[in-house]
């Protein structure tokens, strides 16, 4: 059975789904369940005893490390999220949005929390994003991503199916600068047949804005396949799918269109001033 994408969350309730904790019980908090499973492996592993099998108290010790880890995670997350409400109260620009309908408590919506675990934290969301339905037999080579003026990204497949979004939709926009973010930058890089990265060898952070950049291009044709070549030294991430920079394409029509208007007048005319600055710009305009 489907489960029901909730449109707006708790702060728990939105880390529970980030470290995969499937139920909180009515009454107990996120905190008080993660900190159960931890005494739990805690009590199992000092119950053990010295006649115990190395092997069966190595794993109660790797057990108790990882509570031990999603509870500190946990904890590290709750105050991140409390620090995106509060920098929201004042004012400031947040990846988090929160509902108008609050009650007692701040409620999330769901979608700005998965762009915000995508984006900060390389951990996708996919029930959560709002990406439409998976498109049948098509890869990615079947694909054309334009990159369009006002920050606008389209994509088609070879069955003529056609999505725009804004780049602000799937994180290739700087909310706060309303520019390309360094994914974004990357792609517009890759429509101009640069290679990334410059050199020889990814680094880390190569890595990361890559994955990055592939949860970007997931959100926008909700194509869950490997978008890139894998990488070498020669073509570092070579995408798979076809990548045109279109953005002057409505500026190029309206030049055109310059071109085929006609001047029915012809009488003698004698532009002067501000307006003579201008028919001489459109007069350049239609020799372009």
């Amino acid at each position: 059975m489907a489960t029901t994408t909730p449109k707006t969350l708790t702060i728990d309730e939105a880390v529970a789904r980030i470290v995969n904790l499937d139920y909180i019980p009515e009454g107990f908090t996120l905190e008080e369940m993660l900190s159960a499973f931890q005494e739990e492996a805690e009590v199992n592993l000092e119950a053990a005893g010295p006649f115990s099998l190395e092997d069966d108290l190595e794993d109660m010790e790797i057990r108790l490390q990882a509570c031990n880890a999603r509870l500190a995670f946990a904890k590290s997350i709750q105050e991140a999220l409390n620090n995106q409400i509060e920098d929201i109260n004042l004012g400031k620009d947040s990846l988090i949005d929160i509902s108008p309908d609050n009650g007692d408590q701040s409620r999330l919506t769901s979608e700005s929390v998965a762009h915000w675990a995508s984006e900060q934290y390389g951990i996708d969301i996919p029930e959560w994003r709002n990406s439409g339905e998976t498109p049948a037999n098509i890869s990615w080579s079947d694909v054309t991503i334009k990159l369009k003026a006002n920050n606008r990204i389209t994509f088609s497949n070879k069955n003529g199916s056609y999505k725009s979004k804004t780049m602000l939709e799937i994180d290739l926009l700087n909310r706060t600068t309303n520019t390309l973010n360094n994914q974004g930058a990357i792609l517009l890089g890759l429509a101009f047949g640069e290679k990334y990265p410059k050199g020889s060898s990814a680094e880390q952070k190569d890595k990361t804005a890559i994955s990055k950049l592939r949860r970007s291009l997931v959100a926008l044709t909700n194509i869950k396949d490997e978008p890139f070549f894998p990488f070498n030294s020669a073509d570092g991430w070579k995408p798979k799918f076809n990548l045109i920079d279109d953005r002057s394409a409505l500026d190029e029509r309206a030049k055109e269109k310059a071109v085929h208007v006609e001047f029915k007048d012809d009488r003698p005319y004698t532009p002067e001033g501000d307006e003579a600055d201008d028919y001489i710009a459109r007069a350049e305009g239609r020799k372009r």
